[in-house]
């Protein structure tokens, strides 16, 4: 008689069921085999996404302390807010456990009631790299009055 148990095993974009043979426990051969598509067919969270945001003021560059950068996702022409961070004292920005995509930044900072706004160029992540976005500079577009 085969004596089968059933486990579920969920991630973010599949579920695979993984069935272990009591009476196989001995061959880790089935159990390799079926733990590698596990990890293969799960999405990887791995990469990192960072940059430095700078804000432009009567044509002198500074540094966007405290800007909000947003992580969004591209598809097709639409965007759509992903998740935001915030910029350090030297305003620099990191996303990390970024998965597999298409994203663009956009970030946003009001200083003094001119608010000021910037996006950067399209890229991808491999769901395992590491992306260096080029500096993004901030213009003002119109006050908070």
């Amino acid at each position: 008689m085969l004596n089968i148990q059933t486990n579920t095993i969920h991630c973010s974009t599949c579920s695979i069921f993984l069935y272990t043979f009591a009476d196989a426990m001995k061959d880790k051969v089935i159990i390799g085999i079926l733990l590698l598509l596990l990890s293969v067919a799960c999405d990887k969270y791995n990469s990192t996404i960072e940059g430095y945001v700078f804000y432009e003021d009567e044509g002198n560059l500074y540094k966007a302390k405290d800007a909000i950068v947003y992580k969004q996702v591209v598809q097709k022409e639409d965007t759509i807010n992903i998740v935001a961070t915030s910029c350090d004292s030297n305003g620099c920005f990191l996303f990390d456990n970024t998965t597999k995509g298409t994203w663009r930044l956009k970030g946003k900072i009001v200083l003094d009631s001119v608010i000021y706004e910037g996006c950067s160029s399209v890229f991808t992540t491999k769901g395992t790299d590491k992306v260096v976005v080029p500096d993004i500079v901030l213009q003002p577009i119109s006050t908070n009055d």
